[in-house]
């Protein structure tokens, strides 16, 4: 296909915008609709290629099963635009938030697309490369564990969606495994607000710090994923990912994670590591 540049840009716009939570219909669909005529994906689906959109979701890492049959990008592209557009009907309004499940199969579905467009090894390069500038006004960080050779046993906290606030507060989502043992469930089972004045001035230097440098955060499909959204004084959000690893994110020779850690007193955070010490396989 020769509009693989193109399709490449397309996949990573929407697996971005779909790893939001709060993502409403209202915030896409507009634009969605005006990327996929571009490329030249079709609203119309034949009946034989139903399947694709079928509602059997898989975990988000399992995205090479879910669409493993999948070999041609225009299919593809189809099948997320009728996706979209078919929720959206169902939708009541365009203020309505996204669902979990909904979100991340066009998520799975953007991670097939960077293989069909032939690009997959410059994805992560091509999210990083923007260095961060300004002033942090929040620090938005989305970790996952994953593992998938093993299941983690039932009550292991397997993702964490956090956002630090330069004034101190600090917003937690927790969630637990799902039942395949292997992945995060949808619904959190903890939902926190902490204010913490002391250190965070420490913490949000650290995070400018790493992330106004060039770095490299290293990338495999069969480990953890962490994204972190910052955003500077003029409302630019800046989008990193990475493997979860320890000494990936250094600062000044001290893993970010820990430091974060042990300057806020919350032992229990994933960040960029997955918190290691506290894995629980079967």
């Amino acid at each position: 296909m020769e509009k693989d540049n193109d399709v490449f840009a397309f996949a990573e716009r929407y697996h971005a915008l779909f790893m939001f939570e709060g993502l409403k219909y209202m915030h896409f669909i507009d634009r969605l609709s005006e990327d996929c005529q571009k490329l030249g994906f079709s609203d119309y689906f034949d009946e034989e290629d139903e399947s694709l959109y079928s509602n059997d979701y898989g975990d988000i890492f399992d995205y090479k099963n879910e669409f493993k049959n999948i070999h041609d990008v225009m299919l593809l592209g189809n099948a997320i635009y009728v996706f979209c557009k078919r929720n959206v009907e169902k939708a009541s309004s365009y203020e309505e938030e996204v669902d979990a499940h909904n979100r991340r199969w066009v998520v799975n579905a953007c991670r097939r697309m960077y293989e069909l467009s032939g690009c997959v090894e410059h994805y992560y390069g091509s999210v990083n490369k923007k260095l961060f500038h300004g002033t942090l006004k929040e620090a938005h960080f989305d970790s996952y564990k994953f593992c998938p050779w093993f299941r983690y046993k039932e009550g292991t906290e397997m993702r964490q969606v956090i956002t630090f606030y330069r004034d101190g507060h600090i917003d937690i989502k927790r969630y637990g495994r799902s039942e395949k043992g292997y992945s995060s469930s949808d619904t959190p089972f903890s939902i926190e607000t902490l204010y913490i004045e002391d250190g965070m001035e420490r913490v949000f230097n650290s995070i400018t710090k790493v992330f106004s440098q060039k770095s490299r955060f290293d990338f495999a499909t069969d480990s953890g994923e962490w994204n972190a959204f910052l955003v500077n004084e003029d409302g630019e959000v800046f989008r990193y990912i990475g493997i979860a690893s320890r000494g990936d994110v250094m600062t000044d020779g001290a893993d970010l994670s820990d430091l974060i850690r042990e300057t806020l007193g919350l032992d229990y955070l994933l960040l960029f590591d997955e918190c290691k010490a506290k894995d629980e396989l079967i």
